[in-house]
Protein backbone atom coordinates (compact mmCIF):
# COMPACT_ATOMS: atom_id res chain seq x y z
CA UNK A 1 0.00 0.00 0.00
CA UNK A 2 1.73 2.92 -1.00
CA UNK A 3 1.69 5.99 1.51
CA UNK A 4 1.72 9.48 0.18
CA UNK A 5 2.08 13.11 1.46
CA UNK A 6 -0.80 15.44 0.17
CA UNK A 7 -0.04 18.14 -2.47
CA UNK A 8 1.72 20.54 -0.79
CA UNK A 9 0.77 24.22 0.10
CA UNK A 10 3.10 26.95 -0.84
CA UNK A 11 2.78 30.41 0.37
CA UNK A 12 4.29 32.92 -1.95
CA UNK A 13 4.18 36.84 -2.79
CA UNK A 14 7.06 36.74 -5.10
CA UNK A 15 4.31 36.73 -8.40
CA UNK A 16 3.10 40.05 -7.12
CA UNK A 17 6.91 41.79 -6.72
CA UNK A 18 8.14 43.79 -9.04
CA UNK A 19 11.67 42.51 -9.35
CA UNK A 20 13.07 45.68 -8.76
CA UNK A 21 11.64 46.81 -5.00
CA UNK A 22 13.98 45.95 -2.13
CA UNK A 23 14.70 47.07 1.25
CA UNK A 24 18.67 47.96 2.48
CA UNK A 25 20.67 47.30 3.46
CA UNK A 26 21.80 44.20 5.10
CA UNK A 27 25.26 43.04 6.33
CA UNK A 28 28.24 44.25 8.29
CA UNK A 29 29.13 46.19 10.96
CA UNK A 30 26.93 49.15 10.05
CA UNK A 31 23.61 47.43 8.69
CA UNK A 32 20.77 45.64 10.23
CA UNK A 33 22.07 41.98 10.57
CA UNK A 34 18.81 40.28 10.76
CA UNK A 35 15.75 40.43 8.31
CA UNK A 36 12.53 38.29 8.42
CA UNK A 37 8.83 37.33 7.26
CA UNK A 38 6.16 35.59 9.48
CA UNK A 39 4.05 33.33 7.87
CA UNK A 40 1.06 31.41 9.64
CA UNK A 41 0.71 27.68 8.89
CA UNK A 42 -2.07 25.98 6.53
CA UNK A 43 -4.19 24.24 8.61
CA UNK A 44 -5.40 21.70 6.32
CA UNK A 45 -2.90 19.01 7.08
CA UNK A 46 0.10 20.60 5.30
CA UNK A 47 1.99 21.60 8.53
CA UNK A 48 5.77 20.30 7.67
CA UNK A 49 7.55 23.54 6.37
CA UNK A 50 9.61 21.63 3.64
CA UNK A 51 11.35 25.10 2.32
CA UNK A 52 11.78 28.25 2.33
CA UNK A 53 13.27 31.26 0.57
CA UNK A 54 14.53 34.93 0.33
CA UNK A 55 14.71 37.29 -2.87
CA UNK A 56 18.35 38.38 -2.13
CA UNK A 57 20.27 41.19 -4.02
CA UNK A 58 24.25 40.28 -4.13
CA UNK A 59 26.94 42.44 -4.02
CA UNK A 60 29.62 40.70 -6.08
CA UNK A 61 32.87 40.73 -3.78
CA UNK A 62 33.31 40.20 -1.05
CA UNK A 63 30.70 37.29 -0.35
CA UNK A 64 28.60 37.10 2.98
CA UNK A 65 28.06 34.55 4.91
CA UNK A 66 24.74 34.14 6.64
CA UNK A 67 22.36 31.74 8.61
CA UNK A 68 18.49 31.25 7.91
CA UNK A 69 16.37 30.07 11.10
CA UNK A 70 12.71 29.20 11.88
CA UNK A 71 11.23 30.09 15.16
CA UNK A 72 8.41 30.98 17.28
CA UNK A 73 6.69 34.53 17.44
CA UNK A 74 4.63 36.45 19.74
CA UNK A 75 3.24 39.00 17.47
CA UNK A 76 6.57 41.32 18.40
CA UNK A 77 9.14 39.32 19.48
CA UNK A 78 10.88 35.64 18.81
CA UNK A 79 9.79 32.93 21.42
CA UNK A 80 11.90 29.91 22.81
CA UNK A 81 14.53 28.96 20.95
CA UNK A 82 15.07 28.41 16.99
CA UNK A 83 13.10 25.40 15.73
CA UNK A 84 15.70 25.48 12.68
CA UNK A 85 19.14 26.61 11.96
CA UNK A 86 20.63 26.32 8.76
CA UNK A 87 24.26 27.37 8.93
CA UNK A 88 26.99 28.35 6.45
CA UNK A 89 24.64 30.04 3.72
CA UNK A 90 27.12 32.61 1.15
CA UNK A 91 25.86 34.69 -0.62
CA UNK A 92 28.19 36.35 -3.61
CA UNK A 93 26.40 36.58 -7.15
CA UNK A 94 25.84 40.04 -7.96
CA UNK A 95 21.83 40.79 -8.97
CA UNK A 96 18.76 39.12 -7.20
CA UNK A 97 18.37 34.87 -6.43
CA UNK A 98 16.37 33.04 -4.51
CA UNK A 99 18.73 31.95 -1.33
CA UNK A 100 16.68 28.56 -0.09
CA UNK A 101 16.16 26.34 2.96
CA UNK A 102 14.95 22.89 3.61
CA UNK A 103 13.81 22.92 7.34
CA UNK A 104 11.32 19.68 7.32
CA UNK A 105 10.08 20.85 10.59
CA UNK A 106 6.74 20.52 11.39
CA UNK A 107 4.36 23.40 13.08
CA UNK A 108 1.80 24.47 14.10
CA UNK A 109 -0.88 24.26 12.00
CA UNK A 110 -2.81 27.92 12.17
CA UNK A 111 -0.25 29.56 14.64
CA UNK A 112 2.59 32.03 13.47
CA UNK A 113 6.25 31.86 12.72
CA UNK A 114 9.28 33.63 11.76
CA UNK A 115 11.32 33.20 9.16
CA UNK A 116 14.41 34.73 9.21
CA UNK A 117 18.14 35.52 7.73
CA UNK A 118 20.88 36.58 10.30
CA UNK A 119 24.62 37.74 10.31
CA UNK A 120 25.07 37.71 13.99
CA UNK A 121 27.85 35.81 15.18
CA UNK A 122 29.72 35.64 11.41
CA UNK A 123 32.60 37.43 10.09
CA UNK A 124 31.63 41.00 9.14
CA UNK A 125 31.70 41.08 5.10
CA UNK A 126 33.27 44.66 4.50
CA UNK A 127 31.33 47.50 3.53
CA UNK A 128 28.86 46.15 0.24
CA UNK A 129 25.57 46.87 0.63
CA UNK A 130 22.95 43.79 0.30
CA UNK A 131 19.50 44.38 -0.54
CA UNK A 132 15.86 41.87 -0.16
CA UNK A 133 13.26 41.56 -2.43
CA UNK A 134 10.30 43.36 -0.89
CA UNK A 135 6.67 44.89 -1.70
CA UNK A 136 5.05 48.14 0.04
CA UNK A 137 1.31 47.07 -0.83
CA UNK A 138 0.41 44.18 1.63
CA UNK A 139 0.65 41.21 -0.73
CA UNK A 140 0.70 38.39 2.01
CA UNK A 141 -2.14 38.40 4.46
CA UNK A 142 -0.64 35.66 6.83
CA UNK A 143 2.40 38.00 8.04
CA UNK A 144 4.70 41.22 7.27
CA UNK A 145 8.15 41.74 7.49
CA UNK A 146 10.13 42.25 10.64
CA UNK A 147 13.67 43.08 10.96
CA UNK A 148 15.97 43.77 14.23
CA UNK A 149 18.85 46.22 14.80
CA UNK A 150 19.97 43.98 17.94
CA UNK A 151 23.80 44.10 17.79
CA UNK A 152 24.27 46.01 14.30
CA UNK A 153 27.59 47.55 15.68
CA UNK A 154 29.43 44.43 16.27
CA UNK A 155 27.15 41.43 14.56
CA UNK A 156 30.54 39.26 14.74
CA UNK A 157 30.67 39.09 17.74
CA UNK A 158 26.83 38.33 18.85
CA UNK A 159 24.66 36.07 18.81
CA UNK A 160 20.98 34.51 18.22
CA UNK A 161 20.52 34.43 21.57
CA UNK A 162 20.44 38.16 22.36
CA UNK A 163 17.48 38.53 19.93
CA UNK A 164 16.14 36.86 23.23
CA UNK A 165 12.89 38.87 24.45
CA UNK A 166 14.19 42.10 21.83
CA UNK A 167 10.79 43.41 19.99
CA UNK A 168 11.34 43.72 16.14
CA UNK A 169 10.57 46.52 13.92
CA UNK A 170 7.95 46.42 11.59
CA UNK A 171 8.32 47.65 7.96
CA UNK A 172 5.94 50.37 7.89
CA UNK A 173 8.62 52.35 9.10
CA UNK A 174 10.54 51.92 5.81
CA UNK A 175 7.39 51.81 3.05
CA UNK A 176 7.62 47.83 3.47
CA UNK A 177 5.10 44.84 3.83
CA UNK A 178 6.23 41.90 2.99
CA UNK A 179 9.56 40.82 1.23
CA UNK A 180 9.56 38.19 -1.37
CA UNK A 181 9.78 35.24 -0.40
CA UNK A 182 7.81 31.25 -0.69
CA UNK A 183 7.36 29.19 2.10
CA UNK A 184 6.27 25.42 1.08
CA UNK A 185 4.10 23.00 3.31
CA UNK A 186 3.53 19.66 3.09
CA UNK A 187 1.42 16.59 5.08
CA UNK A 188 3.50 14.56 7.73
CA UNK A 189 4.97 11.75 6.06
CA UNK A 190 3.37 8.24 7.05
CA UNK A 191 0.04 9.81 6.18
CA UNK A 192 -1.60 7.03 3.87
CA UNK A 193 -3.13 8.30 0.42
CA UNK A 194 -7.21 8.06 1.36
CA UNK A 195 -7.78 5.77 -2.15
CA UNK A 196 -5.52 3.37 -0.56
CA UNK A 197 -7.28 3.53 2.67
CA UNK A 198 -10.33 2.48 0.74
CA UNK A 199 -8.58 -0.37 -1.01
CA UNK A 200 -7.15 -1.63 1.72
CA UNK A 201 -10.83 -1.63 4.06
CA UNK A 202 -11.94 -3.23 0.42
CA UNK A 203 -9.63 -5.88 0.60
CA UNK A 204 -10.37 -6.89 3.92
CA UNK A 205 -14.20 -7.01 3.17
CA UNK A 206 -13.82 -9.47 0.45
CA UNK A 207 -11.33 -11.62 2.50
CA UNK A 208 -13.24 -12.10 5.08
CA UNK A 209 -16.58 -12.57 2.67
CA UNK A 210 -14.50 -15.62 0.95
CA UNK A 211 -13.65 -17.06 4.21
CA UNK A 212 -17.35 -16.78 5.12
CA UNK A 213 -18.76 -18.44 2.19
CA UNK A 214 -15.92 -21.38 2.65
CA UNK A 215 -17.35 -21.94 6.07
CA UNK A 216 -21.39 -22.26 4.64
CA UNK A 217 -20.32 -24.82 1.70
CA UNK A 218 -21.81 -28.16 2.34
CA UNK A 219 -19.31 -30.71 2.61
CA UNK A 220 -19.46 -33.28 -0.16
Amino acid sequence: MPWLSSASTILTNTPAWNGSTTISPWGNSSHTPTYGETVTVPVNGDNVLSSFSFEIFGAGTPSLSFDAYVQGWSGTATTGSPLFTGAGATLTASGASAYTFSPGVALTAGSTYLLYFSILGLAEPGTNIYSWGATSADTYSGGSFFFTNVDTASPATGSISDLNGATWSTGSCCGVSDLAFSATFTAPAGVPEPGSIGLCLGGISLFAAARSLRRRRPPV
